[in-house]
């Protein structure tokens, strides 16, 4: 470790009050009425239903099951991605179509969607990967041209906007997240932003799952988000972390994959009942946690600003252009790396947490071999993209020591 400095690689920066209605709920297994999340909501997202759901991919789930869309349809999407949203589609009984991603942003390429769209082509996923804007106007426009259903992930995207608006509302639908890797964390649960024609007067259910798994699941993710503040990781997690050799390429893969979950299971299924339901006490925390949202969104974007400055300088190093076609939240930080995995080694030495191959580019996967195609840019991006810190709490030494371990890293090469 040097100058004995320990990031995390992420952290959302909850206050000590954000936690305050989890430890009042008495890990209340209840559902939260929709109108709380609606409410806290309304002003960013308007002309749509808000509904609380247990994850994004809930909202996912409940748009597809809502939409006008029969099974043997087929949805752009695009290629570098998590592995999950294909997987939905393909339960569903839709046919995904892979598209590329643009090099710049690393999100849908609106001119490969135009050549992929078929005869049976129904819906375009488009997805703000890291917080980046994807092209809406164009990919907007081209849905409008050929009748197509417009759903867009906006997991990475609270604060993310285009045109001046939050992303989620160009569209029929959206999916909103709030897992501890968020921007917006609320210990889980997930939302779904609907055009209120498509709900047809109806609601999508809350799973009902037992008490304990319930407490288990969200004291879980409440240990997660405690041990990755600044000062936990640094005096309890990392020196763990080295003493049990897990911040090694070496150590264990199962024991690897507990901290860093596999980006590709083709054993998963997605089950209604396989997570809590939304709770009243994470729409109190989201609250919370809006209220500094532009606040949030700003020192991330400062503290990118800075690294980008300085890691611009190495010729190794490219990095996306993340306000291209809007205003990204800097939630995320990737660059483009010739060898990742070797780079995230050195900075775990440096002390610097980061994350090899975030995505894959799932047109590749065996588990989606029916639907291969060919993306070389999303292909390109599976094997270079690393992710760096970036959240509010970070320091300028801290950002200047994650700029000067990447720098030492390539200067050593060179050697």
């Amino acid at each position: 470790m040097v100058n004995g400095r320990a990031i995390p690689k992420n952290s959302t920066c909850l206050r000590a009050g954000d936690y305050l209605p989890y430890l009042r709920s008495a890990f209340s297994t209840r559902a939260a009425p929709d109108d709380s999340v609606e409410s806290i909501f309304r002003p960013l997202i308007a002309g749509r239903s808000l509904l609380a759901t247990p994850t994004g991919r809930h909202a996912l789930w409940a748009f597809l099951q809502a939409a006008p869309l029969r099974e043997g349809d087929e949805v752009l999407v695009a290629a570098y991605n998590f592995y999950v949203i294909v997987r939905l589609l393909v339960q569903r009984g839709l046919r995904p179509v892979f598209v590329d991603v643009e090099p710049e942003t690393l999100c849908m390429d609106p001119y490969d969607l135009a050549a992929r769209i078929g005869p049976r082509s129904r819906m375009v996923l488009v997805t703000h990967i890291y917080g980046h804007t994807a092209d809406l106007t164009r990919i907007g426009k081209i849905c409008r041209e050929r009748n197509l259903l417009l759903f867009e992930d906006c997991a990475h995207a609270v604060g993310t906007l285009h045109q001046g608006l939050q992303t989620g509302q160009t569209g029929e639908g959206a999916l909103f997240s709030f897992g501890v890797e968020k921007i917006i964390n609320s210990l889980g649960g997930g939302m779904l932003a609907i055009r209120p024609e498509l709900l047809k007067g109806s609601r999508p259910p809350q799973p009902s799952v037992g008490r304990r798994l319930s407490l288990l699941d969200t004291f879980t993710r409440f240990t997660y988000t405690v041990a990755l503040s600044p000062g936990v990781y640094r005096n309890v997690l990392r020196p763990a972390g080295r003493a049990l050799g897990l911040l090694s390429r070496e150590a264990p893969r199962k024991v690897r994959e507990y901290f860093e979950p596999s980006k590709d299971d083709p054993t998963y299924r997605f089950g209604y009942e396989s997570r809590p339901p939304f709770k009243m006490f994470m729409a109190q925390m989201q609250s919370r946690q809006l209220r500094r949202l532009e606040e949030n969104v700003g020192r991330r974007r400062d503290l990118v600003a800075r690294m980008r400055s300085g890691l611009q300088r190495i010729e190794e190093v490219r990095l996306p252009d993340m306000d291209r076609h809007g205003r990204a939240n800097a939630s995320y930080f990737v660059a483009n790396v010739p060898d990742p995995f070797r780079l995230v080694d050195h900075l775990r030495q440096c002390g610097v947490g980061a994350h090899p191959q975030e995505f894959l580019d799932c047109s590749q996967l065996d588990q989606f071999s029916s639907y291969r195609a060919d993306c070389p840019v999303a292909r390109q991006a599976s094997r270079s993209t690393v992710r760096l810190p970036s959240f509010p709490l970070l320091t300028y030494r801290d950002a200047d020591h994650i700029v000067e371990a990447v720098t030492s890293y390539f200067t050593r090469k060179i050697r």
